[in-house]
């Protein structure tokens, strides 16, 4: 569901009560229920500030005998992270500069007054990021103190490392040292505390992280403080603590690898087709997404939906659907390079993670795993089967989008195949542009009309009666909703 629209609260600075109201209907009829107040007096201005938080301030250089500079003043000494805009009729250089000086964030032409709306729109999206900046900031405190307590009591022994240095170490990663103190193994080199015929691979499993700070175990052997030794498996992790980038180290008693490894598979893997499960590759993409954020990698989501598949399973049976879906995991694994990563995510739908990111290579692999489909001939008991997929491709950069935007996005592009021309049924690709979905504008702006209509009680009831042919005494009334524009007029 979209966000509701935010109703803009706008005070203003002008001397003609008309152009005040002319610039409201504008930032209306651009799409933002307004709510505005027209500044008098300074002593109005104060009284507006203390009453309640605004969003922008649109003001001309003096109206009542009012300057710009005062209010601009006034705004900055309540410390009011309030947009200021201002309207003049002077364009030159040095007004303009000492305008922006002063703090205001743009100076409009005032015959512009499309101008203005945008400048105010963007001013007000500025406004909406910074404090949902600050919201978000208060989350990460909160969430790094639970992080420090579930850190403090977690039965894992883990350590944060700090060129070379431990900076931090939680109860039990002192207690397999045998150290009492914090402040004694802050003191101690993480190298002293490996066994010596492990120090050159530890080295080298360091120098390897920090150059691609990928999550990477060590098999080695601890050195604690009574001399006594135990084998241990090192996890380094790329971590923060306390805002200094470290490298996080998990230490934990060394197990059968082979049970190890079947335990990791089991977790990992769909019974049904052997590729990976949704909960690993949700963790994989979150992993692939971080790193893409910090710049680090560049890549593609794809999504691949079968056509129909409840055809198949209707004709088929349960079983027999399954059967088509096994073979068609080896039909994917063919087609997948070695770095690809392949996961079943639903009963009809897979994904892939890919490297590759041009838009040529993108198309050259949807289209490759779409051929590939379409020209398997699967085998249920004795029947041939063919079926198809669409498949929809999200790419993967710096600017992605959480991990659950980025399967809604997957999942839009795929369903958006079927509204190519020629691809009614499906079996095509379609690489994701925001281009082809972006209502936004256009959803904001009819609900902004509609929170304005409701503020304002600007809702109409009509009621048209219905009359029986068969001579019924019961009255009937079909009754229509009428939403009055700005200009008055009825809309349905």
């Amino acid at each position: 569901m979209q966000k509701k629209s935010q109703t803009l609260h706008l005070l203003l600075l002008d001397p003609s009560q008309n152009d005040a109201e002319k610039i409201v209907s504008l930032l209306r009829n651009a799409g933002h229920a307004t709510r505005a107040h027209r500044v008098t007096s300074e002593e109005d201005l104060e009284e507006s500030l203390g009453a309640q938080n605004w969003d922008l301030f649109i003001a001309k250089p003096i109206a009542d005998e009012l300057e710009y500079a005062t209010c601009l003043k006034t705004v900055r000494s309540k410390e009011k992270d309030i947009p200021f805009i201002l309207m003049t009729e002077d364009n030159g250089e040095e007004y303009v500069l000492s305008a922006l000086q002063a703090g205001a964030r743009d100076v409009v032409p005032i015959d512009q007054l499309e101008r203005l709306v945008a400048v105010a729109k963007r001013e007000f999206q500025g406004l909406q990021d910074r404090r949902r900046r600050g919201r978000l900031e208060a989350h990460l405190r909160e969430a790094e103190k639970r992080c420090q307590l579930l850190l403090d009591s977690s039965r894992d022994a883990i350590a944060y490392v700090a060129e070379g240095m431990h900076i931090y170490a939680n109860h039990s990663y002192l207690e397999l040292f045998g150290i009492e103190d914090l402040d004694d193994m802050i003191c101690i080199p993480v190298i002293d505390v490996i066994a010596s015929k492990d120090q050159d691979a530890f080295k080298g499993v360091l120098k390897e992280f920090r150059d691609n700070p990928a999550e990477t175990t060590l098999p080695c052997t601890i050195r604690k403080e009574d001399e006594s030794e135990e084998d241990v498996v090192l996890t380094f992790s790329e971590a923060t603590y306390d805002g200094e980038d470290c490298i996080q180290l998990i230490a934990r008693p060394q197990v059968d690898s082979e049970l190890e490894e079947k335990l990791k598979r089991f977790s990992s893997e769909d019974l049904l087709t052997g590729l990976y499960n949704r909960p690993y590759f949700t963790d994989n993409l979150s992993e692939k997404r971080e790193l893409a954020v910090n710049g680090k990698f560049q890549g593609a989501l794809i999504y691949i939906e079968l056509d129909h598949f409840e055809d198949v399973r209707d004709q088929h049976s349960i079983s027999g659907a399954d059967t088509l879906l096994a073979q068609l995991a080896g039909v994917l694994r063919e087609v997948a390079d070695e770095s690809d990563t392949v996961a079943r995510l639903a009963d009809d739908t897979f994904a892939m993670l890919t490297n590759a990111f041009m838009e040529d290579a993108l198309k050259d692999k949807g289209e490759g795993l779409r051929a590939a489909i379409a020209d398997h001939v699967f085998t249920i008991g004795q029947k041939s089967v063919q079926i198809t997929a669409s498949v929809g491709i999200v790419r993967i950069n710096d600017t992605v989008p959480d991990v659950k935007e980025l399967f809604e996005r997957a999942h839009k592009a795929a369903s958006h195949v079927s509204e190519l021309p020629g691809k009614e049924n499906g079996n095509g690709i379609y690489v994701y542009s925001a281009l082809d979905f972006d209502n936004s504008k256009r959803h904001e702006d009819m609900v902004a009309m509609l929170q304005q209509a409701l503020d304002e009680n600007r809702f109409r009831l009509l009621f048209q009666p219905i009359i029986s042919l068969r001579g019924e005494s019961q009255e009937h009334y079909e009754t229509f909703l009428r939403m009055i524009n700005n200009q008055g007029k009825e809309i349905s």
